[in-house]
């Protein structure tokens, strides 16, 4: 919606509604999932059966935790680098490509990194 633009009092509750649903959708089951990780049964069922840490320091079974798996650790790692190398990467490109989306007209274009993919600039799409 657009707020310059006057919408009806139902129609904007309506999509506050939404909105507001849309994201519980989100966030409940991250939510769920975070409260039953602490609960000390061996499934993560109701009721609760009491407050453990077992799930990510345990070391005997069957609540080894997440802390003692050296493949997760491992994976965990893997992740961290892969996000690192690609918001470097990101980071690279996109100060790369600023000078080529300025609107001023005293700034040349330049060559950048993403010159091999040129429909992904605003610039050369507009020329």
């Amino acid at each position: 919606m657009i707020p310059t633009i006057p919408q009806p009092r139902l129609l904007r509750v309506a999509y506050g509604s939404y909105v507001a649903l849309f994201f519980m959708f989100l966030a409940l089951p991250l939510t769920v999932v975070a409260v039953f990780a602490f609960n000390d049964s061996q499934f993560p069922s109701l009721p609760w059966e009491g407050f453990t840490w077992g799930w990510f320091f345990g070391d005997a079974r069957p609540m080894i935790g997440v802390f003692h798996e050296r493949p997760i650790i491992r994976a965990v790692g893997t992740s961290a680098f892969v996000a690192l190398f690609v918001s470097l990467l990101s980071v690279a490109v996109g100060t790369s490509n600023a000078p080529g989306t300025s609107t001023s007209s005293h700034v040349a274009p330049q060559a950048s990194i993403s010159a091999l993919a040129p429909a992904t600039r605003s610039s050369a799409i507009s020329r």
